[in-house]
């Protein structure tokens, strides 16, 4: 039977997810180094992780200073997994992203961080509704998501101003990971419609070090984007 619930393939793949992560070369040559010049200076803020997976950016924040860390993930594997990387620094949730997270307070944060993890929601809208909530004005929400122009690629309906199901095989891991791809307009509107501001558009390329463990990759995305990294400001 195929799963179409990101959460329940997570589920199954969490532990090797966790086990070769942080040496996957599109997160520590492409993604990482891109979401960590948006992110900044953290130092002294309060900062939310929505999505936080294996814990990379929580510890990240932690050794650069940041005040404090919060991390919601749906994978009750992926919040053991950050508490022992943290040693227990950050406060963690187990929510579903798809409803909302009372559990966290109005204006509590600086800035968010979610690291590829909102093209599993097909309606974004509530979840970006709760950010708005819970970030202080003039706070910051750091994301990364599929690009616009390499998600097209996988389209079946052709039509790119659709929003659209799209399915990734995930060889390493022999599953077939279910994604919702946008045209770039809807995407950035639907942040600007929640109250948020566009301050910062980053289409990163690899660090150099790819080109020795995946040079292929590292000629691609150097030629075509696979994700798209951008930053927001909360002005209303």
């Amino acid at each position: 039977m195929t799963l179409t619930d990101p959460l329940e393939i997570w589920k199954i793949i969490a532990p090797h997810y966790v086990s070769i992560i942080d040496q996957a070369p599109h997160n520590a040559l492409y993604e990482r180094p891109a979401m960590r010049s948006l992110i900044g200076r953290p130092q002294g803020l309060n900062v939310l992780d929505i999505g936080c997976g294996s814990g990379y950016y929580l510890e990240y924040l932690l050794q650069s200073g940041a005040a404090s860390v919060t991390g919601v993930d749906g994978n009750e594997y992926m919040i053991d997994a950050c508490a022992r990387r943290t040693n227990n620094a950050a406060r963690l949730f187990t929510a579903d992203l798809r409803q909302q997270l009372p559990f966290l307070q109005n204006n509590q944060f600086d800035l968010a961080v979610a690291s590829l993890v909102l093209h599993y929601l097909e309606d974004w809208t509530g979840l970006l509704k709760e950010l708005h909530r819970v970030i202080r004005p003039k706070g910051n929400l750091v994301i990364s998501t599929g690009h616009p122009l390499s998600d097209f690629a996988e389209s079946t309906s052709g039509n790119y101003f659709e929003l659209e199901l799209i399915r990734e095989e995930w060889s390493s891991f022999g599953v077939t990971m279910p994604g919702y791809r946008r045209p770039f307009g809807s995407l950035i509107n639907d942040f600007c419609d929640a109250g948020f501001r566009l301050t910062r558009v980053l289409e990163p390329v690899p660090l150099p070090e790819m080109a020795d463990v995946k040079p292929k990759s590292f000629e691609k995305l150097n030629k075509k984007p696979g994700f798209i990294c951008l930053r927001f400001e909360k002005v209303s």
